[in-house]
């Protein structure tokens, strides 16, 4: 057997080439039947099986790049998404469980310098979505509180994985899931969570925001709004700068949304700069130049968050108010971690938006905190993630 063959197949696999997994497979068929890493990868259950017959101990025996496990592979091959393999990957699975394989062996995630864990389950359920593995694994005593799995299991647009993780004991409030399904436009999957026990009192990050707070921030519809205002979210509840729900709705431009917060009890409370930011929002230049005539310092002294109101529109695609920002002296080059306006932009796909940028002078080689520029896709992202929501970068 070619072992550099072998590794390259199985780094190929975990890294989310396809189209090199399965040419490897094609030049070199041993592979599947000789290596149990590479038949669990390629979910070869009877390669998997006549190993497991006469090397049982093979089950867990480290190998390959990674020097993992047969189940670490098969669970992260990018080849388990595959449905006309669908069935042979979750017997390959049984298979490996059944001879004392691990349904909680995990991996390091590399782009992580705190070493963050992902579990198999994860690499099935959480990515994938293979609800015939993730059985086997959680029926095997994987755990289905590891803070990862219930998260990403929340950027799908099914509920058939939620369902399988709480019919094994996961806890809905253990990771921030209802946070990220809100960075979809999901009303059923927010039904979902707060059906199943979602706490609303919950917040999230240094701002405190509640959930109601971030289904403003990020954009959500009137229909997923009611819905947390009707399951109890306190309409008036500040995050750690004292902004409620409808001073992000003034600030965002959401309209409609802010007449819905006053009709179920808010207090109308918003400051100047989340009404300038509205107009921004709106493209009212006449109403930013008044506002700006009427208090020059209005731009003086602002927040990082203020700042990044740029980047904020940016990403929702808004190039007018990204526009009239700019001719009003915010900086075409103000960044965070996932990079400038630009880079937003060009990561979501607004055009307009890019061009609006690219007419302004914004740096095309400028790196964000990932060594991407705007050229580049500023995230290595699996093979297995989907395409990012409006208002959500992927994590």
């Amino acid at each position: 057997m070619n072992r550099d063959a072998l590794d390259e197949f199985l780094q190929a696999a975990m890294e989310g080439d396809e189209a090199a997994a399965r040419a490897l497979l094609a030049a070199y068929p041993v592979l599947a039947v000789t290596s149990i890493h590479a038949a669990a990868a390629a979910g070869n259950a009877d390669a998997v099986a006549a190993i497991l017959e006469r090397d049982p101990a093979s089950a867990v025996k480290p190998g390959g790049p990674l020097k993992a496990e047969p189940l670490l592979y098969l669970c992260f091959s990018c080849l388990l998404k595959d449905a006309a393999k669908h069935k042979d990957f979750a017997e390959a699975a049984k298979l490996l469980l059944a001879n004392r394989a691990n349904p909680n062996v995990s991996t390091i995630d590399p782009e992580d310098q705190s070493g963050r864990k992902l579990p198999v389950l994860y690499g099935a359920l959480g990515i994938v979505g293979h609800l015939e593995v993730g059985k086997a694994l959680l029926a095997a005593g994987a755990n289905p509180n590891d803070g990862e799995t219930l998260y990403h299991a929340a950027e799908m647009s099914r509920n058939d994985c939620l369902d399988l993780l709480f019919e094994y004991g996961v806890d809905v409030n253990t990771a921030p899931a209802l946070f990220r399904k809100l960075d979809y436009e999901d009303e059923a999957g927010v039904r979902w969570f707060l059906d199943h026990g979602a706490d609303l009192t919950l917040t999230l990050g240094e701002q405190r925001n509640t959930l109601l707070h971030w289904a403003v921030y990020r954009g959500r519809s009137l229909p997923i709004i009611e819905l947390l205002l009707n399951h109890g979210a306190d309409v008036n509840a500040r995050r750690s700068d004292g902004k409620t729900a409808f001073a992000l709705a003034v600030r965002f431009g959401e309209t409609a949304v802010a007449e819905l917060l006053l009709r179920r009890g808010a207090n109308g409370e918003a400051g100047q700069l989340d009404l300038f930011f509205g107009a921004c929002a709106a493209a009212d230049e006449q109403r930013m130049g008044r506002m700006l005539e009427e208090d020059p310092d209005l731009r003086s002294d602002l927040a990082p968050e203020d700042r990044e109101m740029l980047l904020e529109f940016a990403e929702r695609g808004q190039a007018d108010a990204v526009r009239l920002m700019l001719e009003a002296g915010f900086d075409v080059e103000t960044s965070r971690e996932e990079g400038t306006a630009l880079h937003v932009a060009a990561w979501f796909g607004h055009f307009d938006t890019v061009r609006v940028l690219l007419a302004q002078g914004a740096s095309v080689s400028a790196q964000n905190g990932y060594g991407g520029t705007p050229l580049d896709r500023p995230f290595t992202v699996r093979c297995t993630a989907a395409a990012p929501a409006r208002g959500s970068m992927p994590l």
